[in-house]
Order: structure tokens, then C-alpha cells, then sequence
């Protein structure tokens, strides 16, 4: 089964680190600013199901086309209507730029409201920890969990840390929305379609 990630927010908060972090194990150590769409591949494994991830690293976002001519003057070549699930990129060493982040859900909300959406604050080992080396909470973690009702990760792709949380996360919603959208049919159909994976693309295992 084939699932079309987009990874979306602003400038320098991660998203290619994310990406290339979970599916190639590497971080880059400069930046490059991401111009065109660009896509990385993987195979992931879910108990007896495999999944082609197409991951696709998105130029600075701030707001969503609003038909077919915005995206192809944006990104030609990608329809954000077939994405499968949304990644909302932040830095947490930047808050505003979570107010992009919060721009952009909002306008899902709207133009595709069942759309799977996860929350990403990146760059979480540049956060100051509390004395004790407690875990700070995150003032953005509780209106992403409670009001907006969506999965929230912190994670550094520097570190590794919590990289494979991002994508578990990921793949819960992804499973949940197909449930809920196609029923037992659209389970059964997900099983028989877990036999097709490309050898060429990195495989992941996530519980």
C-alpha cells in the first residue's frame, strides 16, 4: 500500500533532517534551502503489513493552494489533494514558527477535514531542560492534543531522538483513517495489497 507523506512549515525547522534522518539514517550537517518537491522513499513494516512511504520534502509553506493551478504554480508535479497524511513541521527553538504551523492546520481543517494529520516540534535537544533534567512541556503539546485532538512528537533528527515516535505516529493515523474510511473492505484490501514492496527502497520496521 502506498502512503504520500507531505512534510510542510517554514524555512530551517527541520523537515529534510526528519526525513532523511528516518529513512537514509543520516543528518545533514549543512543547510540547504528546499526549492523543489522532493521525494524519499521507503518500505515500512506494520505486523503482517508493508506500506511504500513516499515522503515528500516541500519548499517553505504558508499557505495551501486553493486549487490545481495553485499547485502547480507552488510545486509542479504534486497534488496536495492525494496526500495521504500531513506532517506540521516546527522548531522548538523558534516559536513562531509554530504560528505557521497553526495557519496551515487551520486551512486543513477546511479543505480537508479527515485528512491525518501529526505535529512535529524538531530540534528538541536545543530546548533549555528544567534543573534535574526533567522534561519541559511543551506549551504548544496540550492545544495540539486536547483542542486540535492530534498526535504531538518533540524529536531531534540530530540525536535520532524519537524519529521512529514521529512515524509510529504517522502510521497509527494513517491505519485509524483507512478503518474508519473503508471499513472491514478497506482493511482486507490494505492485507492483500501488503505483498507488493520495492527492493530498491530502504526498509523500516515500526511496531
Amino acid at each position: 500500500m502506498m502512503v504520500r507523506v507531505a512534510a510542510l512549515g517554514e524555512s530551517r525547522v527541520g523537515k529534510t533532517a526528519l526525513l532523511e534522518q528516518f529513512v537514509h539514517g543520516t543528518c545533514p550537517t549543512l543547510h540547504r534551502p528546499t526549492v523543489v518537491n522532493r521525494s524519499l522513499c521507503c518500505t515500512v513494516v506494520r505486523g503482517d503489513r508493508v506500506y511504500e512511504l513516499q515522503c515528500n520534502d516541500l519548499p517553505p509553506m504558508y499557505q495551501l493552494p486553493l486549487d490545481s493551478l495553485d499547485e502547480w504554480d507552488y510545486c509542479a508535479g504534486f497534488t496536495f489533494r492525494t496526500v495521504d497524511v500531513y506532517l506540521l513541521v516546527f522548531d522548538c527553538s523558534r516559536p513562531d514558527t509554530f504560528e505557521t504551523v497553526e495557519q496551515l492546520y487551520v486551512q486543513l481543517r477546511r479543505s480537508r477535514p479527515m485528512a491525518p494529520v501529526v505535529v512535529v516540534a524538531a530540534k528538541c535537544d536545543l530546548l533549555r531542560r528544567p534543573p534535574g533534567g526533567g522534561r519541559s512541556i511543551n506549551p504548544y503539546e496540550r492545544l495540539v492534543r486536547k483542542k486540535w485532538k492530534r498526535p504531538f512528537v518533540e524529536c531531534s533528527a540530530k540525536h535520532n531522538c524519537k524519529v521512529s515516535a514521529v512515524f509510529q505516529e504517522l502510521m497509527n493515523s494513517v491505519e485509524q483513517s483507512s478503518s474508519e474510511t473503508n471499513g472491514r473492505k478497506g482493511q482486507r484490501q490494505d492485507t492483500k495489497g501488503s505483498n507488493r514492496q520495492s527492493r530498491s527502497s530502504p526498509r523500516c520496521v515500526i511496531q
